[in-house]
C-alpha cells in the first residue's frame, strides 16, 4: 500500500490520483488498493481505495474504537460523520440530505464503505462512465451531456445490523427529464426500517436578464421490494423540467436525491453483497413506473428506455473491532 498525506484544502474528489493499471480486471480484489491519510475540516481519516476498469471507486474507513455518544458530544459526532462521508467521496449536496439519525449511526459504525461512479448521458440517452477527476477538471468538455455522480454507502452497526444509503447528484442535468428512481438492495437481509427519499435542486428564475435562485426541497415515499435472496428499498420521483416563455425562463440544476434503510442479516456473520443504483427513464411512455428488482438492481425498470447508473457492488464481511476485517 502506498500512503499519501493530503492538505485539508485539497478537494476530496481529487484525493486519489493513482491510475488504474491497464491490465486491471473488473473484480476489485484483483486491483491493488491505495491507502491515504485524509484531513477534512480537521478530522483525520485513513481511507483505503480501490478502482475498477470503468473508473468506479470503492473507499473504506475502519474505526478502531466506537465512541460513547451523549447529548454533549452528539453534535461533534455528526460533524465528524459529514467530514467522513466527504472523505469517502459524497459531495456536499448529498451530505446535506442525509438525516441526523443516519449521521449518528455512521458516527457509531465500525466500518463505513462507499462505492462511487461518475457517468455521462449523451443527447441520445446513451450512458458512459467517466473518470471523476476529469469531470471536475474539464466541465466545459461535458457541458452538453448529463453528468451524474452516484454513491452507495454501507455502514456496520453491530450484531448483524447494517445501514444502506444511496445518493445521486446530476452535476449537469440530462437533456431528457422524466421519472427517476433511487434505491439500495442487499443479499440475505431483512429490512428493519425505511426512510423516505429526500431530494433538492436549485431553481433559477430568469427574467429580463435578472436571475433569482432558490433551493427546492422535497421527499418521495420509499417502497420495499424483494426477490429471491435480495431485498431493499427505493423511491420514484420526477426530474424537474426547464420552462421558457417570452422573456421568462426557469432553469433547474443540481438535482440531488438520497435514500436509506436499516437491515439485519438473516445469517449473522455471513458475507454478502450490497449495491445502490439510480434509474433514469429516457423515453416518455406509459404505464406509470413502479418499483421492482431485476438482476442486482432495484428501481423503475431496466432495458430499453432506461439507464441504470450503478456504482460498484460492495462485498460486506462481518468483523469485530480488533480483528482483521474481511474484504
Amino acid at each position: 500500500m502506498r500512503k499519501m498525506i493530503f492538505s485539508a484544502t485539497l478537494a476530496v474528489i481529487m484525493i486519489f490520483a493513482a491510475a488504474t493499471p491497464a491490465h486491471a480486471q473488473e473484480r476489485f480484489e484483483e486491483i491493488l488498493g491505495t491507502t491515504a491519510t485524509v484531513n477534512v475540516d480537521g478530522y483525520i481519516f485513513e481511507i483505503t481505495e480501490y478502482h475498477d476498469a470503468n473508473y468506479r471507486v470503492i473507499r473504506t474507513f475502519e474505526r478502531e474504537q466506537i465512541p460513547n455518544l451523549n447529548r454533549a458530544n452528539t453534535e461533534a459526532a455528526i460533524s465528524e460523520s459529514k467530514a467522513l462521508l466527504s472523505a469517502l467521496g459524497k459531495n456536499e449536496r448529498m451530505i446535506e440530505l442525509i438525516s441526523t439519525e443516519d449521521l449518528v449511526n455512521i458516527a457509531m459504525s465500525s466500518r463505513v464503505q462507499t462505492s462511487m461512479a461518475h457517468m455521462l448521458e449523451d443527447e441520445f440517452g446513451n450512458m458512459h462512465y467517466i473518470y471523476g477527476d476529469y469531470a471536475y477538471a474539464s466541465p466545459s468538455n461535458i457541458r452538453n451531456f448529463g453528468h451524474i455522480q452516484v454513491a452507495h454507502t454501507a455502514f456496520h452497526l453491530g450484531q448483524g445490523r447494517f445501514g444502506f444509503l444511496t445518493s445521486a447528484t446530476w452535476l449537469s442535468m440530462p437533456a431528457f427529464r422524466n421519472f427517476g428512481s433511487i434505491g439500495s438492495i442487499a443479499q440475505t437481509v431483512v429490512i428493519d426500517s425505511m426512510s423516505p427519499a429526500s431530494f433538492s435542486y436549485d431553481e433559477h428564475l430568469i427574467f429580463l436578464g435578472n436571475i433569482t435562485t432558490r433551493r427546492i426541497h422535497g421527499t418521495a415515499q420509499s417502497q420495499w421490494a424483494a426477490q429471491g435472496d435480495l431485498s431493499g428499498s427505493a423511491a420514484i420521483f420526477n426530474l424537474p423540467s426547464d420552462h421558457h416563455s417570452g422573456s421568462t425562463s426557469v432553469v433547474n440544476t443540481n438535482f440531488t436525491v438520497s435514500i436509506s434503510h436499516i437491515a439485519t442479516q438473516r445469517h449473522y456473520g455471513s458475507t454478502f453483497n450490497s449495491v445502490g443504483n439510480y434509474t433514469h427513464r429516457t423515453l416518455n411512455f406509459t404505464p406509470s413506473p413502479s418499483i421492482s428488482i431485476s438482476g442486482f438492481s432495484i428501481g423503475i425498470g431496466v432495458g430499453w428506455g432506461y439507464n441504470v447508473y450503478t456504482p460498484p457492488m460492495l462485498r460486506i464481511a462481518h468483523w469485530i473491532i480488533g480483528t482483521v476485517p474481511g474484504s
